[in-house]
């Protein structure tokens, strides 16, 4: 592809730290800086379908009194839907720990009903230790129970630091819930800097893999969370096997929702309309490169 190739429009979703403009906490977000409309425009200009929409930035719109009607509102007037919602986490705790979750998690069922998303991402950031995985898989089951009703998702994100640290604990956590509305978003920063392995890609369930976070890296700092939440690149710019990994993935038959997720302080400065277009035309190349199907003009 030359440089004066037009991008090949590949069915694309916005992860909401890539155009949001606002940084991601341990677990914990804030309110874009930027308003709906133009983040909605900005993702629809570039090129993708969807996005992702973070629960906090939603509370705070909400708060300043914009309304779910006016949101789902501009959604249709650009022709884009929100596709993911994010993130549900500590919903292991059943103490006084478990508090600011459980409301967070009272939010993100309220959006399901709204937005009626393909999934809801969830993991763990402050696992309590020493849970068995009986009850784990009980109450991510519960999880999913509470989204059904709207036809939504629950997709465990595994990461790399913590009790569900690759994909083989994820998907024994979801064959034990035995919910058909379970699986696994995939973020390939997780997966490539965790435990993780090309070769356990053939061993999934292929329907499982719900979405797929593109992302990339340099070489790994030694402090994980400045790593992952402030200096990941986009697509093609780091280090990661991308090629190799979505080739494995399309040879296993799945076909999840494929979106960019990158968080970094280079991205967040960005102004969405240039956020968009940035990770939108990455993402492109490597996909049309991997010969990931769906490309078109």
């Amino acid at each position: 592809m030359t440089p004066s190739d037009p991008v090949p429009r590949f069915d694309l979703t916005a992860g909401h730290f890539t155009i949001a403009g606002s940084p991601v906490g341990a677990g914990y977000g804030t309110k874009s800086p930027w308003t709906f409309e133009v983040r909605v425009e900005a993702a629809a200009a570039a090129g993708y379908r969807s996005i992702g929409l973070g629960e906090a930035d939603y509370s705070g719109m909400r708060a300043s009194g914009v309304t779910d009607e006016e949101l789902v509102d501009t959604l249709d007037r650009h022709g884009i839907r929100v596709a993911e919602i994010e993130f549900l986490f500590d919903w292991m705790h059943d103490d006084e720990d478990a508090e600011i979750p459980a409301a967070i998690a009272e939010t993100l069922y309220h959006m399901a009903d709204v937005f009626r998303p393909h999934h809801v991402n969830m993991g763990d950031v402050r696992f309590p230790p020493g849970r068995p995985l009986e009850l784990v898989a009980e109450r991510f089951g519960a999880v999913c129970d509470r989204l059904a009703p709207f036809g939504v998702k629950a997709a465990i994100e595994f990461m790399p630091w913590t009790s569900i640290p690759d994909l083989d604990t994820a998907c024994e956590i979801i064959e034990r819930a035995g919910r058909d509305n379970a699986g696994i978003d995939l973020d390939t920063w997780h997966y490539f800097r965790g435990p993780s392995h090309l070769g356990q890609l053939s061993r999934v369930d292929p329907s499982l893999i719900l979405a797929v976070a593109l992302n990339d890296a340099g070489p790994p700092l030694q402090d994980v969370i400045l790593d992952t939440s402030r200096r990941r690149l986009l697509p093609g710019e780091g280090t990661f096997d991308l090629d190799g990994f979505l080739t494995d993935l399309a040879a296993t038959g799945a076909r999840p929702l494929m979106g960019v997720e990158v968080l970094s302080d280079r991205q967040t400065a960005l102004h969405p309309s240039e956020a968009a277009r940035v990770s939108f035309d990455a993402a492109s190349k490597v996909l049309l490169r991997a010969g990931w199907p769906g490309g078109s003009e």
